[in-house]
């Protein structure tokens, strides 16, 4: 195991995604556009030089986002998995280990909503598949401009503020800027390297309403998409 492995835990990012995509289920109401920006330290400079790069490996990498209904009418909703698809990046691998740090991004318009071999590997809470209307209806609303806005925020960003804890099972504190909100998390990860490749997995759960969004409701609050979403991870990065 390694700690390059470590910088990878942004998958954290990853994270982020999932909070747009828990109001994609229906027409979900606009988040109040508010960034946080102002108030966060600056970032640290990434350690890029005296570190060893790694490139993320986006068709080898996964990042899924787990939605789910809720409410007392939420039998006549569906929960969403939500993947994410390419994914760019850098990882800097210091001699120092707590030094090194990433950055990654990840382009809203290629999320896909409810591919059917990610449903059924989510098991029994995901096997009612949606019609194809409401997987494209989902995904139109996820997109457009009462969500992600993609025509004017067209990526996800997440970027490392600071590495803490053992190599081999770091917690990785991440801001992510997701729809002009920026937020700091702190994300455990495992990781572990198979030649020039690292590994890093990990699962973690974000909250809607701290990236300043609305979860979708209708009938007064009966179906609703419950505010707490999924992230799952496993992302590979190369060495150059």
């Amino acid at each position: 195991m390694t700690r390059t492995g470590a910088y990878y835990a942004r998958g954290a990012g990853l994270v982020i995604l999932l909070s747009l995509l828990c109001t994609a289920c229906r027409t979900p109401q606009q988040a109040a556009k508010h960034s946080a920006a102002d108030t966060l330290p600056p970032a640290p400079p990434l350690p890029a030089a005296g570190s060893t790069h790694y490139r993320i490996a986006a068709q080898d990498s996964k990042l899924r986002i787990l939605v789910y209904r809720g409410g007392p009418l939420a039998q006549f909703g569906h929960n969403h998995v939500i993947a994410a698809h390419d994914l760019e990046g850098d990882v800097y691998l210091n001699p120092r280990f707590h030094a090194s740090g990433f950055r990654f991004r990840i382009p809203v318009a290629r999320f896909e909503v409810d591919p059917s071999a990610a449903r059924q590997e989510e098991g029994k809470e995901f096997a009612t598949r949606p019609s194809p209307e409401a997987v494209a209806g989902t995904r139109k609303n996820m997109l457009g401009p009462k969500v992600l806005d993609a025509k004017h925020y067209p990526e996800i960003t997440v970027r490392s503020i600071a590495v803490n804890g053992p190599e081999w099972a770091p917690d990785i504190t991440v801001r992510i800027t997701l729809h002009g909100v920026s937020r700091d998390l702190v994300i455990p990860v495992a990781l572990w390297q198979e030649g020039n490749r690292i590994n890093v997995t990990g699962t973690t759960r974000l909250q809607l309403t701290e990236f300043g969004m609305k979860p979708f409701s209708v009938m007064g609050g009966g179906l609703r998409v419950k505010d707490g979403v999924k992230v799952r991870f496993h992302i590979i990065a190369v060495e150059d």
